[in-house]
């Protein structure tokens, strides 16, 4: 839905959003303390040194939703690999039985949607009810 524009921000605890190439990740909402954990798509890129491809294949390295984690590979080494490597086919690590990666690519990478979505927009300071929406929309 982000890479077709459908929706600009996503609230979710689960980083393969990022993957899926939503810009703005929204996660860790502590009501009390009023303040929330926004993750940009960019600021990852930026500070890492690296584009969506390779972050695909990082996350590849360690294991997604898709594929079984590589033994012995961590979020330091993966991206180290990668880095040096520039993809994951060029790293030690790819073994072509193991795992189809242009499958793995083509999940993250899809731009097809069936989702209905209802628009809705809040105003600045506008309480929101989550739970309550949903279970109206349900």
């Amino acid at each position: 839905m982000c890479q077709s524009g459908e929706v600009n921000v996503v609230l979710s605890s689960d980083y393969d959003s990022l993957l899926f190439g939503c810009l703005y990740l929204i996660k860790d909402i502590d009501m009390v303390e009023g303040y929330a954990v926004v993750i940009t798509l960019q600021s990852i890129y930026s500070h890492f040194n690296i584009d969506h491809f390779q972050a695909i294949d990082i996350c590849i390295l360690m294991g997604t939703d898709y594929n079984k984690k590589i033994s012995r590979i961590g979020p330091k080494t993966a991206l180290a690999e990668v880095q040096s490597h520039g993809k994951l086919e060029n790293t030690k690590y790819y073994n072509k039985k193991e795992f189809s990666i242009n499958r793995l690519r083509q999940i993250y990478n899809c731009t097809y949607s069936k989702h209905k979505v209802r628009w809705f927009s809040i105003k600045a300071n506008e309480k929101f009810d989550m739970l309550e929406y949903s279970i109206k929309i349900l």
